[in-house]
């Protein structure tokens, strides 16, 4: 059966479960059939295998990845879809290193998922390893429309990661424009975040070479001191 899930094959799938297979069986790591066929995007699977009463809180590896975790890290938002509307999935459980959907969809770059998590109830600022939130994991990236979803969200512009870094500090220091523009227009930004190096997303912005994102921070200052004077 997990076998039949990992290639996605609806029909043995099928017949394995009328023959008796366990729906809930899981190999030597921990992965059960529905886990492999949303880690996969498999949807038609998933749908069997629910109905045949898989159970969705089931966590494989070491890391503890369910079959929700699976498919928003993978970006599959249909399967994502899916699961969010079984009764009783929590859109919130996190893996042993404190890792959500809706953190995991947003390190990787999987928009969809990310809106389909957050339109579920997703805790935007929830915490995952190294302290990572999601907002701060795709600012980091470079993934810009989701940063602007999880700021629509109410995100925590101003959490910060085990070395201190902010969103800002993240995204000035990858050299994404955009997103720093995004931060920027969030009220109480704390724009002279300092990190474990004594860098704020101005110097850090100068280390990197980024001199146009230094400019769009200043710019940022100099009209925020206009308007208060």
């Amino acid at each position: 059966l997990i076998i039949a899930a990992q290639n996605g094959n609806t029909e043995m799938i099928g017949k394995l479960l009328e023959a008796g297979a366990n729906v809930n069986g899981a190999d030597r790591w921990g992965f059960t059939a529905l886990i492999n066929a949303s880690s996969r995007g498999y949807a038609d699977a998933v749908g069997k295998l629910l109905e045949a009463g898989a159970d969705f809180n089931a966590a494989g590896s070491d890391i503890c990845y369910t079959a929700l975790m699976e498919a928003a890290r993978h970006g599959h938002a249909k399967v994502v879809q899916m699961l969010l509307m079984v009764d009783g999935i929590d859109v919130n459980v996190a893996s042993r290193f404190g890792e959500t959907a809706l953190i995991l969809a947003s390190e990787h770059g999987h928009a969809e998922a990310v809106g389909k998590l957050l339109e579920a109830g997703a805790d935007v600022n929830a915490v995952g390893t190294l302290h990572y939130t999601a907002l701060i994991f795709a600012s980091e990236h470079g993934h810009a429309e989701i940063v602007g979803k999880l700021l629509e969200a109410k995100a925590d512009v101003n959490c910060y990661n085990i070395f201190d870094n902010t969103a800002l500090i993240a995204a000035s220091e990858g050299g994404h424009d955009s997103i720093v523009r995004l931060l920027l227009g969030v009220n109480g930004i704390d724009i002279n975040a300092v990190n474990r190096q004594n860098y704020t997303a101005f110097t850090v912005a100068l280390e990197k070479g980024h001199d146009d994102i230094y400019e769009i921070l200043y710019d940022h200052v100099t009209r925020r001191q206009v308007v208060l004077n």
